[in-house]
């Protein structure tokens, strides 16, 4: 049987508590950040978990002993088994919510989905088997989420993921091509993209339009007289789409 036990103090010293399922909640055992060392058995891997109900940063570990916790000592806040392990990797990706639009079925590492004609298009997935984490950006990089055997995702909307446009900005793009277009009025949204400069405006919108995230700010100044982006100021190298301000 798969278990899991955490200790307080460094080689499997100290405190202890031993955890055989999932569990979103460390605080309810008495356990929150307490973990600076721990055993994993039964042949089966665990993801922990830097906070509560699985959010943050993770990391899996497979059957042994951890006298240590590199990045991750205090900072255990809940944890998952991965059920069968890791042999025979699996996942569904699917275009739209609820499993619908295009399918692909990856078996093994992909590094940038366009390949598939699914970049920045994934809306739901189901795995069959094994561990994987799934990035935002192509090559590995931007924010990530783990997904384990039998886990089914219908919805990335719930996570702030559903459809999102991720583009990476660079001062050489920025002064070379000024970036214009397109305007997607119908939501209100701006989408520069460094792939599709030269699509023509939809509408025209004289007024300074402020996109806020939480990595930052861009703000676009656009011309009265043709509605395209007259300046740009970024103080941040990421934008993206989203379902509104």
């Amino acid at each position: 049987m798969a278990s899991i036990e955490l200790f307080s103090q460094r080689d499997l010293k100290g405190d202890s508590v031993s955890v055989g399922a999932d569990n979103p909640d460390f605080t309810q055992i008495g356990f929150n950040d307490r973990t600076k060392s721990m055993r994993v058995t039964g042949g089966e891997p665990w993801v922990v978990f830097e906070h509560i109900n699985y959010k943050g940063d993770f990391k899996l570990y497979k059957p042994g002993d951890y006298n240590s916790l590199p990045g991750f000592e205090e900072k255990i806040s809940s944890v998952k088994v991965v059920r069968g392990g890791l042999d025979g990797p699996e996942i569904r990706v699917y275009e739209h919510i609820n499993y619908g639009g295009r399918e692909v079925i990856l078996t093994k590492n992909q590094e940038n989905l366009g390949s598939h004609g699914l970049n920045d298009q994934i809306s739901s997935h189901k795995v069959i088997g094994g561990a994987w984490i799934l990035y935002e950006h192509a090559q590995y990089q931007g924010n990530k989420m783990v997904a384990l055997a039998g886990e089914e995702v219908d919805n990335y909307g719930h996570l702030g993921w559903n459809d999102k446009y991720w583009v990476l900005l660079t001062p050489s793009l920025l002064s070379s091509h000024g970036f214009k277009g397109p305007i997607w009025c119908p939501d209100i949204l701006i989408f520069l993209s460094a792939l599709k400069l030269n699509v023509s405006p939809v509408g025209i919108m004289s007024k300074e339009l402020k996109l806020q995230y939480s990595i930052g700010l861009f703000r676009c100044q656009m011309a009265p007289s043709s509605g395209q982006i007259a300046q740009c100021y970024y103080y941040s190298m990421l934008i993206s789409r989203t379902s509104g301000f």
